[in-house]
């Protein structure tokens, strides 16, 4: 069966609802029982980040170029795991995914390795996250959140104390990475006032190209790392193969505008 501009390998359904993989013979793509892909895999590259929102969310390595440890909110083919288990070699990841059904998913068609430095809960990651605060639970330095289903992001998500329970989770040095639908406006300006709000500052936001996503990141020690982007960009660049460049270049700080406060309140 063709869809998605693809043969369809893959069709099941859990409670929460449709799940597809595409392939075009060379991406491989996971879908929510819509045609927007959730995460995507080069067979051949199955580490590099071929969705742009995907690349932008690594970003975060600019302020964090060497992170011990890292967590993700959303697991989906395991693109952001795949990548910071290859390049980040002493990098131990950890990702929450609420759909036991995606996990397997993930290991039987997106090459995602069973691989010691990644451990795999599935859980609802808004109650992992509030968790493994109130335990005083280990630091990371890096937190990555791209937890969304077919209908978008879910409320506790976007809430003020998941992202305060986020930033507790942060080492000194840690960035809160988030992926936004920037089609849904009233929720991205809500979520940048309480990051604003959480962090002291605003966050940095980046526009994934082509698409419609909105990633923002947040560090613990705003500013501490600005001048050190530049150099990190390019040996990322030369690392990876990924455009950290311009990424870095693409990055600037915003403040909601006052018709955005006003239009949210």
């Amino acid at each position: 069966m063709r869809k998605y501009h693809g043969v369809i390998l893959h069709r099941s359904k859990d409670p929460h609802g449709i799940i597809e993989i595409a392939e075009d013979g060379i991406i491989r793509s996971l879908h929510f029982g819509n045609a927007v892909r959730q995460s995507a895999t080069d067979l051949n590259r199955p580490a590099y980040p071929v969705l742009a929102y995907t690349r932008a969310m690594l970003a975060g390595l600019l302020f964090q170029p060497a992170p011990r440890r890292a967590l993700l909110i959303g697991l989906g083919g395991g693109s952001l795991a795949k990548f910071l288990l290859r390049y980040c070699e002493d990098c131990l990841v950890e990702a929450v995914e609420h759909r036991a059904t995606v996990v397997k998913l993930a290991h039987g068609y997106f090459l995602l390795p069973d691989d010691p430095r990644l451990r795999i809960h599935v859980a609802d990651g808004g109650n992992f996250v509030q968790q493994a605060a109130e335990a005083g639970g280990a630091h990371y330095d890096l937190i990555l959140v791209d937890a969304y289903d077919g209908a978008g992001m879910s409320d506790a998500m976007a809430g003020a104390a998941f992202l305060a329970a986020c930033r507790q989770l942060l080492s000194p040095d840690g960035v809160l990475v988030c992926n936004l639908w920037g089609n849904d406006r009233p929720r991205s300006i809500e979520v940048q006032r309480r990051l604003q709000h959480c962090f002291g500052a605003a966050p940095r936001l980046l526009t994934a190209e082509g698409t419609a996503n909105l990633i923002t990141l947040s560090v613990r020690r705003p500013g501490h790392a600005d001048k050190a982007i530049a150099a990190r960009a390019s040996a990322l660049q030369v690392r990876t193969g990924v455009d950290f460049v311009r990424l870095s270049r693409a990055l600037r700080r915003r403040r909601p505008s006052l018709l955005d406060l006003l239009f949210t309140c």
